[in-house]
């Protein structure tokens, strides 16, 4: 979802994005806010639908940034296909 584009700025930042992405840096944010959310939220003894997302979120961007070397995409059906192997794992993201 876009929220608004204006002119030439998107896309200037877009095209900046290589440039300035860590990818270790992007991953040890990822995994970090999937420890601490996993902590926060999947421990307790009940559990809002919307908190596994955050912890299955941080976790799928982990393994774009491992397999296409990019940032990854906000969109969380943009991340399901790397589970698609795993047709266990992606019934039960379905599910939810």
């Amino acid at each position: 979802i876009q929220y608004m584009r204006s002119g030439k700025f998107g896309a200037a930042l877009l095209e900046l994005l290589p440039a300035v992405y860590s990818h270790e840096r992007g991953m040890f944010h990822y995994r970090s806010m999937a420890k601490t959310n996993y902590r926060e939220y999947l421990k307790a003894a009940l559990v809002r639908l919307k908190k596994y997302f955050y912890v299955l979120r941080p976790l799928l961007a982990v393994r774009w940034i491992e397999t296409y070397n990019s940032a990854p995409p906000i969109e969380f059906d943009a991340l399901l296909h790397l589970v698609a192997g795993e047709p266990e794992l992606l019934a039960d993201i379905h599910v939810l």
